[in-house]
């Protein structure tokens, strides 16, 4: 998990790591050789509610190596966003095949929110203070 120094608050499971940073944005960190599918959804977004008190925040995601998504998840996901405390959304990548995955992901579900996928873990928590002030500032 980056920049671990930056976590305030966190709910920690076997699974997931879902923490505020000290700059407000989440950081949602998926353990290795999870699989990704609609019950873990459901835990998660719970963690996300619980973290933000259901305030719109930006997320950033990480995950390490060999998890897998099932295709209900990802068709969950769609329906679960108008539920979700994610702002906007930044999806760190580590690896070619995460980054091809990740981009498959943005394109495919066409997100309501702003997302954008990265393989520089700072250039996203940059993009999502920008993001995030700009949308603040268009209200």
């Amino acid at each position: 998990m980056q920049d671990r120094d930056n976590l305030l608050t966190r709910i920690e499971t076997s699974d997931f790591i879902v923490a505020k940073r000290k700059d407000g944005i989440i950081h949602v960190y998926f353990k290795q050789g999870i699989t990704l599918d609609i019950p873990l959804q459901e835990k998660l977004l719970q963690a996300y509610r619980e973290i933000t008190h259901e305030k719109k925040m930006p997320f950033i995601f990480e995950t390490a190596p060999n998890i897998r998504v099932t295709i209900s998840a990802l068709l969950n996901s769609k329906k679960i966003e108008n539920n979700s405390p994610v702002l906007l959304s930044v999806i760190f990548v580590s690896s070619f095949f995460q980054k091809i995955l990740a981009y498959v992901y943005t394109s495919i579900m066409s997100l309501k929110q702003p997302s954008k996928v990265v393989t520089n873990f700072q250039e996203g928590i940059a993009w999502l203070h920008k993001t995030h002030e700009l949308i603040s500032t268009n209200k």
